[in-house]
C-alpha cells in the first residue's frame, strides 16, 4: 500500500482514512523510476515572511494579509541566501495568499530568477482556523466562550478542528473568485481544518504536482505556510503525530532537503552535497526524540529563539491543563484543598486520555512529584497556592530541555572526502553536484 503513495492518481483516489493512515506511517524506501544518471534532487521549503497578523498574534489562516516591512526583508534575505549558495530552481510552488505569493516573488527576484515558473494553488494555503480567524490567539477562548484547554488542543493536536466558519463571518471566503473551482465538499471542509485535513489536501497536491519533478532530479522551491510545510516535513521524515506539533517553522528561513534515488532525505551529516554551508538543526520532542533531515540556511540564534518561543507555548498549555486538573479535583473535595493522592489519581487519569497528554513533560514530572510527596507523607494536602508554586518550579526547571542544540553540518569535511562518499553512494551519476565550498 505504501508504494501507492508514489502514484499521484492512486493517492488522490484513496479514501481520507486510508490517506491519513499513509501520512502517519509513510516510508519512501522503495525505489522510484528514475534515470540512470539521476543525481539527488533538491527541495527547498520556505515559509512566507512575517505578516501583519503574525506581528499582532492573530489567527490568520486563509485571511489575506500583507507582509510587514520586516517580512519583506525576510523574503529578500532568503532569496539572497539562495542565490549566494548557487541554487537554480526549475519551478516554484506557492499558495494563493499574498503573504506567500509576495514572498515567492521577492525571493526569486533577489535570487535573480524572476523568470522561474510559479504555480499557485489553494491546496498550499495555510490551515483554515474556522471561526477563530481574526481573533487574538491569547484571547480567543474568552471572546468566543471556548474552553481554554480545548482551544489549545485545536491549535496543537493532530485531528482537532476549530469551530466552523459560517457564511456570515467577516472573513468567509466562499464568494472569493480564487476559490470558485472548489467542489462543494472542499468548500465545506475548508470552514475549519484540523492539522490532519490540512495535511491531506496539501499532500494531495504535493504528490501530484511536486513529486514527479523531484523524481527527475529537479530543484523545487515551495513557498507556503507553517502548517502546510509542516505537513510536507512530517511525511518526508516520517514524524509522529505527537512529535510534529513541537516543530517550529520560522518565517523567511529556507530549509533544504536533498533526496536520494529512493526519495529519502539525505542526512546532511552523512553526505554534505548541498553546495553550501547550511545550518543543521536537530530538534526534539519533549522526550528528546525524533528529528528531521532538512537543514536551514539562516541565523542560528534566531532559530533557537523561535523554537524557544514554541517550547514556551507548549509549556504554557501544560500549565493550563495542570490547573484544570486541580480545579476539577477541588470540586470533589469538601474544602478548598486537595488530598495529594487524589490529585495524583486525577492527573494520572488525565494523562491516560491521550498519547499526547501521556508524553507531556510537565504533566509527567508533576505526577512524579506528587507520587514522591504521597509516599513520603510530607504533604498530605495541597492548596491552590502550593500547587501553583509546584507548577512554576517545574516550568522553570524544564526550560530549555525541549530545544536541542543547533550546529553547522559538514564542518571539517574536505571536498575530496565528500566526492569519494558521493561517488560510492551514486556510482552512476556523471559527477558530484557539489559547488565550490570552503568546507
Amino acid at each position: 500500500m505504501l508504494a501507492r503513495l508514489r502514484s499521484p492518481e492512486c493517492f488522490r483516489q484513496l479514501s481520507n482514512s486510508a490517506r491519513a493512515s499513509l501520512l502517519c506511517c509513510y516510508s519512501s524506501s522503495a525505489p522510484l523510476s528514475r534515470p540512470k544518471d539521476f543525481v539527488p534532487s533538491t527541495l527547498i521549503l520556505l515559509r512566507h515572511g512575517e505578516s501583519v497578523w503574525n506581528s499582532q498574534n492573530l489567527y490568520t489562516g486563509w485571511c489575506d494579509v500583507p507582509l510587514t516591512p520586516l517580512g519583506e526583508v525576510e523574503a529578500r534575505t532568503a532569496g539572497r541566501l539562495l542565490d549566494d549558495n548557487g541554487f537554480a530552481f526549475d519551478v516554484c510552488h506557492t499558495s494563493v495568499l499574498k503573504r506567500a505569493s509576495f514572498t515567492a516573488n521577492m525571493a526569486l527576484n533577489m535570487a535573480n530568477q524572476h523568470y522561474v515558473n510559479v504555480r499557485k494553488t489553494w491546496a498550499l494555503n495555510e490551515r483554515h482556523y474556522g471561526r477563530l480567524q481574526g481573533y487574538n490567539k491569547d484571547e480567543a477562548y474568552h471572546e468566543l466562550g471556548i474552553d481554554r484547554e480545548l482551544l489549545m488542543r485545536m491549535r496543537r493536536t493532530w485531528n482537532t478542528a476549530p469551530p466552523a466558519m459560517e457564511d456570515d463571518h467577516p472573513y468567509w471566503h466562499g464568494n472569493d473568485r480564487r476559490y470558485r473551482d472548489l467542489t462543494e465538499q472542499q468548500l465545506e471542509s475548508s470552514r475549519g481544518e484540523s492539522l490532519l485535513t490540512t495535511s491531506l489536501r496539501c499532500m494531495d497536491y504535493f504528490q501530484e504536482e511536486v513529486m514527479p519533478d523531484l523524481a527527475q532530479g529537479k530543484c523545487i522551491l515551495v513557498v507556503s505556510h507553517a502548517n502546510s510545510l509542516r505537513s510536507i516535513i512530517k511525511v518526508l521524515d516520517s514524524i509522529s503525530n505527537e512529535a510534529i506539533k513541537v516543530m517550529s517553522v520560522p518565517t523567511g528561513i529556507p530549509m533544504i532537503y536533498r533526496l536520494d534515488e529512493n526519495n529519502v532525505p539525505i542526512p546532511p551529516n552523512r553526505l554534505h552535497e548541498y553546495g553550501c554551508e547550511p545550518i543543521g538543526y536537530t530538534w526534539g520532542d519533549e522526550r528528546g526524540l525524533g528529528g528531521f533531515r532538512g537543514t536551514y540556511l539562516g541565523d542560528t540564534d534566531r532559530l533557537k529563539s523561535i523554537q524557544g518561543k514554541r517550547d514556551l507555548t507548549n509549556r504554557d498549555w501544560q500549565r493550563i491543563i495542570l490547573r484544570k486538573v486541580y480545579d476539577e479535583a477541588v470540586n470533589c473535595e469538601t474544602e478548598n484543598v486537595v488530598e495529594t493522592r487524589n490529585l495524583w489519581w486525577a492527573l494520572h487519569a488525565k494523562m491516560g486520555e491521550s498519547e499526547e497528554y501521556k508524553n507531556m513533560l510537565l504533566l509527567d514530572k508533576m505526577l512524579t512529584m506528587l507520587e514522591e510527596e504521597a509516599k513520603s507523607r510530607k504533604q498530605r494536602y495541597i492548596t491552590r497556592e502550593g500547587f501553583d508554586a509546584m507548577i512554576k518550579k517545574l516550568h522553570l526547571d524544564s526550560e530549555g530541555q525541549v530545544v536541542l542544540p543547533f550546529k553547522k553540518v559538514g564542518q571539517g569535511r574536505k571536498r575530496e572526502e565528500q566526492i569519494v562518499e558521493f561517488t560510492r553512494l551514486h556510482p552512476e551519476a556523471p559527477e558530484p553536484p557539489l559547488a565550490t565550498t570552503n568546507a
